[in-house]
């Protein structure tokens, strides 16, 4: 009898070592699964930041350079304006330039020549000449310029064309320093959207073309971030925008249309333009796409895990149970 007592204890023994010894496999899976999903949510995380920045670098990179591009045009147009009173045959040729250039792709749709009374003395569009806007951000800004060599980047508007864009200007001065009027370009905002949407990798991105006062210039998809919209009071990103020229700032968790986004945003303000405001580019992934699939992962682990805790608990429940009933019978035919 004193040996079915002991045998029994024994059992119990092993039993609650089973237990014990199934309980840790367990806690170590699951830290295990809690490690894995940790670590690929980070990755993620990393993954698409540097995907951002990237996407960003680039867009910016390719905006500078079309800046620069119609900087230089603007420069050689003012190296044949003399600044006195042409004859209009001169202005003529001027303006037949202006055409050249632009058929040649020089980064501009429209170019202007104003006077100092902001009326348009030459232009690749014949149809402007004549016309009068001093009252245009570009002419009055221009004008107002301390430094000739200061370059004034519009918000986007709507022209007389009814052609949606935005402008590089510079002031004209003779040696002297007088003021003798304006050289105008609206830059070329179809490629510029193209751009933009060209660097869209998912349906949940967007990209947008950002005035230094924090007016949407141009976005991808279209009207994702309405153009001329002021997006700082749509929820948006203007305020981190970086303090330097092609710095880049990566915002985790930016609110954007009351969403939640990652947001890479770089400042475009090249030292020699010397603009008078920043362009800034927006590229943005909405976070909940961007960890849909380690959500996706992380459910099915965790059923997974579920099911091997159910298995490992009725299974080693019945295992015990056929070795208790084994040893009952063992045990009654011993006291027999």
């Amino acid at each position: 009898m004193e040996f079915l007592v002991d045998s029994g204890a024994a059992l119990r023994r092993i039993f609650r070592t089973q237990w014990l010894l199934a309980g840790l496999a367990l806690v170590l899976i699951a830290i295990g699964i809690a490690y894995h999903c940790l670590s690929t949510h980070a990755e993620t995380g990393r993954r698409e930041q540097h995907q951002l920045s990237h996407l960003g670098s680039l867009v910016g990179q390719l905006v500078e350079r079309r800046l620069s591009t119609v900087d230089a045009l603007l420069t050689m147009v003012a190296g044949q304006y003399l600044g006195y009173l042409s004859p209009p045959g001169e202005l003529d040729k001027l303006s037949a330039d202006m055409q050249r250039y632009i058929m040649l792709g020089r980064g501009a749709d429209i170019l202007l020549l104003l006077d100092a009374r902001g009326e348009v003395l030459a232009s690749n569009r014949p149809e402007l000449v004549a016309q009068n806007f001093a009252h245009r951000y570009y002419f009055r800004e221009a004008k107002a310029a301390v430094n000739p060599e200061n370059r004034i980047i519009s918000p986007p508007f709507e022209t007389v064309l009814g052609e949606y864009s935005f402008t590089l200007s510079r002031k004209l001065v003779n040696p002297d320093g007088e003021f003798i009027g304006v050289l105008m370009a609206t830059l070329d905002a179809p490629f510029i959207s193209r751009l933009l949407g060209g660097v869209l990798m998912s349906e949940d991105m967007w990209a947008a073309l950002v005035h230094g006062t924090g007016v949407t210039v141009l976005s991808a998809p279209e009207h994702r971030l309405p153009d001329g919209q002021d997006i700082q009071r749509a929820g948006g990103f203007v305020a981190a925008v970086p303090a330097t020229h092609g710095e880049q700032r990566l915002l985790e968790d930016a609110v954007t249309l009351g969403e939640p986004h990652a947001v890479a945003v770089m400042r475009i303000s090249p030292p020699e333009l010397q603009l008078n405001q920043p362009l800034i580019v927006g590229v943005g992934r909405n976070l909940d796409a961007a960890y849909a699939n380690w959500r996706r992962e992380t459910w099915a682990l965790g059923a997974l895990y579920l099911m091997l805790v159910a298995a490992a608990f009725f299974g080693l429940r019945h295992y015990q149970r056929r070795v208790r009933d084994d040893w009952k019978q063992v045990t009654r035919q011993q006291a027999l």
